[in-house]
């Protein structure tokens, strides 16, 4: 019977179940133990170095991996005081491979485990060409080179090894360093071989196949065609692109389980909706939610890759995935255009196979049409507004001390140190005690720096600090795709609230956005936040699709959030008491956290 592992990423939150695990596996002086556990992930976390990631079964954790990405490899040795291993040149970055525990009834799941790794070395062109190093006993060591198999998955191998001249455990210890081996070039698959759940339909006299891709490497097959599809995909943004949605799911997407589903006609996709199923909890039940690959986090509307003359086919993609119904729970589509075909086919199909469906409002998309000239613009804004814009213009312009730092074109490593330079911007600002950014996790950290990198490479990255005092005051930065920049965060240092450098500085972008004319549309992406409304030419309304299982949480569920909280939020503004309760939110779930 196939078993529902699944991986995630480990953290301190972790380390008691790690802790006992460790314990079922291995006799106690072998245990790091909680305490060791908990401060190697607490610090990495922190360092945004934590690679390190959980095996579950349910709610059980029954295997774990510590790894982590260092800086520098000698300083491994500090962490378990070893003297440098004779004849191996410790310089330079590497991936430190702390610990490998799987629980002996569930070894199966280990390849789950080193594939999610591999998975998540591949992404980041900053790991995937590094050593990993780990120590092992003498017994071990004779393990591992054993394993060719296990580590041809992880596409490694053992490179070298060295005695350290220290017992563990009455066995010598040795350090071992495994080297990345060279991916065999892969032979041409006809797409429709691949493709799970397949079925045929024929559409004005066209025959198609329909199915899906659960897996990166059937998900691979598609990079040639998906950027030429999504280029002729009505509302198609950045946020759709192979590099971005790829990405986003090794990174973000970790612990979800793809279910692309793809339309061909003669082994040429022409229909493609890049869905994922994730587990969240719903009411206290861990249930498998039906949505598109990124939402609801760091992606903006997104939609399905299709020709523009294959609009009809949206309607079997709807019936495929209601069809695929026993694969998920309930559904959640966020941002999608009130008009939206999918939207309305599914919502027609549920409903008639009995589930409880509703629609709601989403964020509504702010953006700027980028014509005329930066006066123009204001010009066509209110009196008001104008005003304020100019006020704050004026007061950082009579600042002697302060400069616009722009970097319209960075390459990949000039786009990271820009990220490090915004992320101590964030850490002064309102967002680290929000738990909000581009630092709030180890797994986000990765995420933005593998985007700015990736985006870089091809001159669509770009980056702008406000500077006051010989300091960073605010900091944005976004993706350019199209003729569209995206602008994908922007803080300020809290210690500067006083000059509004956040204000000044999003007025200073679009008016280089006016005065470059590299772009035709200035996109502040989806939000609830109404200052994004002020700015702009144009506002996109969205909506918000939900449908659960006719059952009591499904019922429960609706009715707690779509009749009875938005009653309690109109009473909350009616007594002024709205503000007081979002403010003391986030101190209630750290308590909760704790």
């Amino acid at each position: 019977m196939k078993r529902d592992y699944w991986v995630d990423w480990l953290t301190a939150g972790h380390a008691k179940q790690a802790a006992r695990l460790e314990r079922k596996v291995y006799p106690a002086d072998y245990c790091a133990g909680y305490h060791s556990i908990r401060g190697d992930l607490r610090n990495a976390e922190a360092s945004g170095r934590n690679l390190s990631m959980g095996l579950f079964l349910g709610k059980e954790l029954v295997g774990f991996l510590l790894a982590f990405h260092e800086t520098e490899r000698s300083k491994i040795c500090e962490y378990i005081d070893v003297p440098p291993p004779a004849g191996i040149d410790l310089s330079g970055p590497g991936l430190y491979l702390n610990d490998f525990v799987v629980h002996p009834d569930h070894r199966g799941g280990g390849a789950m485990l080193a594939a999610r790794l591999t998975q998540v070395v591949r992404t980041r062109d900053d790991l995937r060409s590094l050593p990993v190093d780990t120590f092992s006993t003498n017994t071990m060591t004779d393990t591992w080179s054993a394993k060719e198999r296990f580590l041809r998955r992880m596409s490694i191998e053992v490179s070298e090894r060295a005695a350290l001249n220290v017992e563990a455990h009455g066995e010598s210890l040795f350090w071992i360093v495994f080297r990345h081996v060279q991916e065999k070039p892969r032979q041409a698959v006809q797409l429709t071989t691949r493709l799970k759940r397949r079925t045929t339909f024929v559409r004005d006299g066209r025959t198609f196949d329909i199915g899906v891709y659960t897996s990166l490497t059937d998900w691979a097959l598609l990079q040639p065609f998906w950027n030429d599809l999504l280029a002729r995909t009505q509302g198609g943004t950045v946020f759709q692109s192979y590099e971005y949605l790829t990405t986003w799911s090794s990174l973000l997407g970790l612990r979800n389980e793809l279910l692309i589903v793809v339309i061909l006609s003669g082994d040429v996709p022409v229909a493609i909706a890049p869905m994922q199923v994730s587990r969240a909890k719903s009411l206290g039940r861990d249930l498998r939610c039906l949505g598109f690959i990124g939402h609801p986090s760091e992606v903006d509307r997104n939609t399905i890759l299709l020709e523009q003359d294959a609009a009809p086919l949206i309607g079997n993609i709807a019936e495929y995935l209601a069809g695929c119904s026993d694969s998920w729970d309930f559904a959640a589509l966020y941002e999608q255009p009130p008009d939206s075909p999918l939207v309305k086919a599914l919502c027609n199909l549920l409903e008639a196979n009995n589930y409880i469906v509703t629609r709601v409002p989403g964020p509504e998309c702010a953006t700027v049409t980028i014509a005329g000239t930066w006066n123009e613009y204001l010009a066509g804004k209110p009196k008001s507004f104008r005003k304020s814009v100019n006020r704050r213009l004026s007061k950082i312009a009579s600042v002697d001390d302060a400069a616009v730092d722009a970097l319209p074109c960075p390459d990949a490593d000039q786009a990271e140190l820009a990220l490090n330079r915004y992320r101590d911007i964030e850490a002064a600002s309102w967002k680290r005690e929000a738990a909000l950014g581009t630092a709030k996790s180890a797994s986000h950290r990765s995420f933005f720096t593998q985007i700015v990198r990736t985006f870089a490479a091809t001159g669509d990255a770009a980056f702008q600090f406000l500077r006051i005092g010989g300091k960073d005051a605010s900091g944005t930065f976004g993706l350019r795709w199209r003729q569209t920049f995206y602008s994908l965060q922007i803080s300020h240092d809290e210690s500067f609230a006083e000059h509004s450098p956040g204000v000044a500085l999003t007025a200073l972008e679009l008016k280089s956005a006016f005065e470059s004319r590299r772009i035709a549309t200035f996109d502040f992406l989806g939000g609830f936040m109404t200052n994004k409304r002020s700015w702009a030419t144009a506002i996109a309304p969205t909506v918000a699709l939900f449908a659960h299982r006719r059952n009591l949480n499904g019922w429960l569920f609706h009715w707690i959030h779509f009749r009875l909280r938005p009653r309690v939020r109109r009473t909350l503004v009616r007594f002024n008491l709205l503000d007081t309760v979002l403010a003391v939110k986030p101190f209630l779930k750290k308590l909760r956290a704790r």
